[in-house]
């Protein structure tokens, strides 16, 4: 009798799991099986269910992206080698998924079979948190992308992990990127991040990039420095709007800045490339000391608040490693080196042409706009006193019966214009 009943059983068992197959094939269904007996309480362990090897590839990448340290997939009127497929797909998730490949060190596959169908008991073991994991942003456009980058450089974010597609990436480096956000736009952050990217995985139509930002800085120094500057530079222009429109406006800023600051020769001359505060609009603005990236970022602070539209170029003079502005002027733009009114004079560093500036200054021509306007320093400088002693009928802000003297230039400073200057290409 005890024999009939076991052969009974084994039949219904057999029934009800090929009804279980038969219903189930051709689907992906995911499920959670919970832990009973002695692991009671314990965390559910996540089953799916899949026929195809596309599906048993999809199941890996969802319990990733849930953090699933175990799970388990059912495969079903599956065509082909189970085991082996499992273990393929472990590796492919593993080495060629951009998820896979960020988040996973490694995927190890138990294959059990169950009459109908295998059981296929995954372990993944994590280089990232779950949080980490979850807090993945997609971007899917290259406006998207700087959009994101502003936004971390502005709220001094250690980093985050990017997924976009690789032909982003091959447009610009990444880190020149955010060099280009920092000297385009002064209001962003205080500070230039150092970068460190990286791309997972290296070949793919998708990737995920992983960015890390370190600062010098706490976060709450930094946004109080980036505050402190921006104030100061708008004391700045307001102070300089009295000396009327955009051109006066843009020499009294300019002086003002020449006559607070001190040039960190020192510094500028070494060609130390690490982070120092006379590097930014801060030390100028603030320190009262700067290089001339210092001077150029400080500027270009300050025509925000005037409205001019300002650049800050990045070349050499003098053959050192050198910052400056260009500046723009109606419909033209010129070049200002704020950092130089005291060591050439205001007439040698005040809206100078490309054509002038040739010689002691080198840049890419190619990455910055053409500056042949008809101003000049002398368009808005005072003129000469006459022979009376009286101020010429040009010179702003000076009131009737006062003196004016003319800006002083230090001899011997006239740009030399050498053989093998900037070419029509930027080159020397």
């Amino acid at each position: 009798m005890k024999r009939w009943s076991s052969v009974i059983c084994l039949l219904l068992a057999a029934a009800l799991l090929c009804g279980c197959g038969q219903l189930l094939e051709g689907e992906y269904e995911s499920v959670r099986r919970h832990v009973s007996g002695e692991q009671q309480g314990a965390e559910s362990v996540p089953l799916i269910r899949v026929t195809t090897y596309e599906g048993i590839y999809d199941a890996l990448l969802t319990m990733i992206q849930n953090g699933d340290e175990i799970g388990v997939i059912r495969i079903s009127s599956y065509d082909g080698d189970v085991e082996a497929d499992v273990n393929r797909a472990c590796m492919e998730v593993t080495n060629d998924s951009p998820l896979g490949a960020w988040a996973v060190y490694y995927i190890s596959s138990t294959v059990n079979r169950i009459i109908a169908y295998y059981d296929a008991e995954i372990s993944i073991t994590y280089k990232r948190t779950a949080l980490e994991i979850q807090s993945v942003v997609d971007v899917n456009t290259t406006a998207a992308l700087e959009g994101e980058l502003r936004y971390l450089m502005g709220s001094y974010s250690s980093g985050e992990a990017i997924r976009l597609p690789a032909i982003i990436l091959q447009s610009r480096d990444v880190a020149e990127w955010v060099e280009e956000i920092y000297y385009e736009d002064p209001t962003v952050t205080a500070v230039l991040p150092t970068v460190i990217a990286t791309v997972y995985p290296e070949t793919g139509r998708t990737r995920i990039l992983d960015l890390q930002f370190q600062y010098p800085y706490t976060v709450a120094r930094m946004t109080n420095m980036q505050s402190m500057a921006e104030s100061a530079a708008e004391e700045i222009a307001d102070r300089s709007r009295e000396a009327g429109e955009d051109g006066p406006a843009l020499l009294q800023a300019c002086r003002e800045l020449a006559d607070t600051v001190e040039f960190d020769a020192e510094r500028e001359l070494s060609g130390e490339t690490d982070w120092s505060r006379t590097d930014i609009a801060y030390g100028a603005l603030i320190d009262g000391r700067a290089t001339g990236e210092g001077f150029a970022m400080a500027l270009d602070l300050i025509c925000d608040d005037l409205g001019i539209e300002c650049r800050v170029v990045r070349g050499r003079r003098d053959s050192v490693d050198h910052c400056w502005n260009l500046v723009r002027l109606g419909e033209d733009w010129y070049h200002v080196d704020a950092a130089a009114f005291d060591l050439d004079g205001a007439a040698q560093s005040f809206l100078r042409r490309d054509s002038e500036m040739v010689g002691r200054y080198w840049w890419d021509v190619n990455s910055y706009e053409v500056c042949e306007g008809p101003l000049s320093y002398a368009s808005f400088a005072p003129e000469p006193p006459g022979e009376n002693g009286t101020p010429g009928e040009n010179e702003p802000g000076t009131e009737p019966g006062e003196t004016a003297s003319p800006e002083p230039t230090e001899p011997g400073t006239e740009p030399t214009e050498t053989p093998g200057g900037t070419g029509d290409d930027g080159t020397e």
